[in-house]
């Protein structure tokens, strides 16, 4: 494993509560860019309000501008009369942010180097091995020359580590080695090999136990789709003409979305340093960001004895899109994410990550104005909903709330979208191959979660009413095998042993919500879940569990 063993969302999320709560000081940060569109004349606001179809990314004397799609009989003034501006999507109903790189910006090329984010991959991996050694003595950082030999004539093994930091914490780790080569100028494809090497160099030389295929490939594959999101992300955020407390806000947050980044503008003074040149790294790509503050309120509904009611902050992100009629795409240039963090000290900080990257895309569109966009994407799923300590240690041992992984997951989808007058429709279908997850374990007492791999369905419909309400319904069904596990719990073959309890498993996730639109950018938000799992054992009798979500918040779209 890359981090401590006690390195949970439990504990690992007093770092990321922070992301949770300064990532509502963006409010602030990006008023700075809204009040751009204050100067804008009239006329061009209203086309801004329904040109939705697609922003193009044109290539003026040498700076990057964006042009907002001219529909018919709509005139649009050059792009360079304007700073980054803002429109309402119908389809989503978000304020999105259009960005454009102004006549003094130029896009940050670095000079590719494949040796030096190796070097920096054994850097991070030393200094959390001395931050576990040293400072907490752990049983497993007590390696030498013997340990180091052990290692490199053991088999592959499947380990019992927490779910949390088998499924979380190696994915986001990950996520530092790959940025550390996309900072260095390597292309996305190249970038992937970083997170494998440096959870290699891990296995084999950073700790006492055999080298395990779980975390090499959790943070191998989970470390590139969170590290590409991030990387893009950061971007946005990281601007060097900011001033006072919004640039200390902008580095805070983009710093703890891409660490690495963050340190080498620690060490090269670009931290602090302000110019003109707001310093991006990438093209720039309209983005939304919605914050939400509410309750869930959860039942299992064999025992009605247990249920949680919890505050939550949830944070929903889309950068780029569907159809944005481009010649030319890259991975990762339209993706989205989907995070809810619990307001509890007895349960996991993170309860859901959901992130869906576009890897290649064919985009049509047909004469009665359906657009279609047909890709391929690479998807990222954690949901738990367990504590580790605390009050809800009763809860300790999985019963019937979700508890879903695709840490290492591709598919292909189609979405497409209508939009009328008063009226709009959008439907997103993901089928997706999981090489490598989880789901919950029943009966195997080292985890709390099998290992597993399968398949999942995700389709999710919603009709956008009038511009004042959005109806929607997302449908996830999962199938995933336990292929290997022992009855008794004999841990002779271990790698037998450690898949978990061996069986098959239906997993089915639906969520029919309802967006209401009130003054001030706010939206009320009302949600129902149903889950239900079906468990089918090989030495043990069938598991029928069923559980059901409330969710009701405010939402605020940035």
């Amino acid at each position: 494993m890359l981090l401590s063993r006690n390195f949970l969302p439990h504990s690992f999320g007093k770092l990321f509560a922070t992301f949770a709560f300064s990532i509502l000081s963006l409010t602030n940060i990006i008023a700075y860019d809204r009040l751009g569109i204050n100067n804008l004349d009239d006329d061009f606001k209203d086309t801004c309000s329904v040109a939705y179809k697609s922003i193009d990314i044109d290539k003026t004397d040498d700076s990057l501008a964006v042009a907002i799609y001219n529909p018919d009989n709509a005139t649009v003034p050059s792009p360079q009369t304007y700073s980054d501006t803002l429109w309402t999507n119908p389809i989503s109903g978000n304020k999105v942010h259009i960005q454009r790189l102004s006549g003094v910006d130029t896009l940050v090329v670095k000079k590719k180097s494949v040796a030096i984010p190796i070097v920096e991959a054994l850097g991070i991996n030393f200094g959390v091995w001395a931050y576990d050694h040293f400072l907490f003595d752990k049983n497993w950082a007590n390696i030498n020359g013997k340990t180091i030999k052990h290692n490199l004539k053991s088999s592959w093994i499947l380990d019992t580590d927490s779910y949390s930091g088998n499924q979380f914490s190696h994915p986001f780790h990950g996520s530092i080695f790959y940025n550390s080569a996309r900072y260095h100028g390597q292309t996305y494809y190249a970038s992937a090999l970083y997170p494998l090497i440096g959870s290699c160099v891990w296995e084999y030389f950073c700790e006492t136990n055999e080298p395990s295929y779980n975390d090499f490939l959790s943070t191998g594959f989970g470390g590139g789709i969170i590290g590409e999101s991030t990387y893009r992300l950061s971007d946005v955020i990281f601007d060097n003409s900011k001033r006072g407390a919004e640039r200390f806000f902008r580095e805070i947050i983009a710093t703890i979305l891409n660490p690495s980044r963050g340190v080498h503008r620690l060490f090269t003074g670009q931290m602090w340093r302000v110019s003109p040149d707001r310093g991006k790294m990438v093209e720039p790509e309209p983005f939304s960001v919605n914050v939400e503050l509410g309750g869930r309120f959860m039942t299992e509904m064999r025992h009605k004895n247990r249920h949680k009611d919890i505050g939550y902050v949830g944070v929903a992100l889309d950068y780029g899109e569907h159809s944005d009629k481009k010649s030319h795409h890259k991975p990762f240039d339209f993706f989205q994410m989907r995070a809810t963090l619990n307001l509890s000290s007895d349960d996991p900080t993170f309860s859901d990550l959901y992130i869906k990257g576009r890897i290649a895309t064919k985009q049509m569109k047909s004469e009665n104005d359906w657009h279609f966009d047909l890709a391929l994407y690479q998807v990222y799923k954690y949901i738990d909903n367990y504590g580790e300590n605390g009050k809800s240690q009763r809860l300790q041992r999985p019963g019937d709330f979700p508890l879903i992984n695709e840490a290492c997951s591709f598919g292909g989808g189609l979405y497409m979208e209508k939009t009328g007058c008063n009226t709009s429709f959008s439907n997103d279908f993901l089928i997706d191959a999981i090489p490598f997850g989880g789901t919950t374990a029943d009966h195997f007492m080292p985890r709390r979660y099998n290992f597993a791999s399968g398949f999942s369905v995700n389709n999710d419909m919603r009709f956008c009413l009038n511009k004042k309400m959005i109806v929607g319904d997302e449908f996830y069904f999962a199938r995933l095998y336990v292929w290997k596990g022992s009855a008794v719990g004999d841990p002779t073959d271990r790698n037998k042993w450690f898949w978990g309890d061996k069986g098959n498993n239906s997993v089915f996730l639906n969520k029919a919500y309802v967006f209401i639109n009130l003054p001030y950018n706010l939206k009320l938000h009302a949600e129902h879940q149903l889950y239900y799992r079906r468990t089918n054992y090989e030495a043990y009798p069938k598991v029928h569990a069923k559980s059901q979500e409330i969710r009701v918040g405010l939402v605020y779209s940035l």
